[in-house]
């Protein structure tokens, strides 16, 4: 179950990435993750929360020192958790670029141009 979910969120992480709007929306949740690492929510979806800090350390000049800091300690929490370690990251690759370039995903992203993504 975690695994076709981490497929679904990553594919729309990536289509908000492409579209520029994921440093909005990481900014406006951010307020939020002193609660999620606190209650440990991020070991639940572990490529997702990856990809988020990633995102977030590589992007660092957009977001402020603190979330900076919290995404930095958070990637290597998640990365020693066993949840992560149980995910076969190739088999994950592969199929994220499987499914990415699905017609239906395609759609999606088209839809999502289409509206903005307000």
């Amino acid at each position: 179950m975690i695994y076709g979910c981490e497929l679904t969120r990553i594919r729309i992480l990536k289509a908000l990435e492409k579209n520029s709007k994921l440093e909005s929306l990481i900014k406006k949740f951010a307020p939020f993750l002193p609660i999620i690492l606190r209650t440990k929510q991020h070991f639940k979806r572990p490529l997702v929360s990856e990809f988020l800090f990633n995102y977030i350390i590589d992007n660092r000049a957009k977001f402020d020192w603190f979330l900076f800091k919290m995404a930095k300690k958070s990637l290597n929490d998640v990365r020693n958790h066993e949840n992560y370690r149980n995910i076969d990251k190739n088999k994950f690759a592969k199929d994220l670029e499987l499914l990415i370039r699905s017609h239906i995903f395609k759609e999606f992203e088209e839809k999502l141009r289409e509206v903005g993504c307000q």
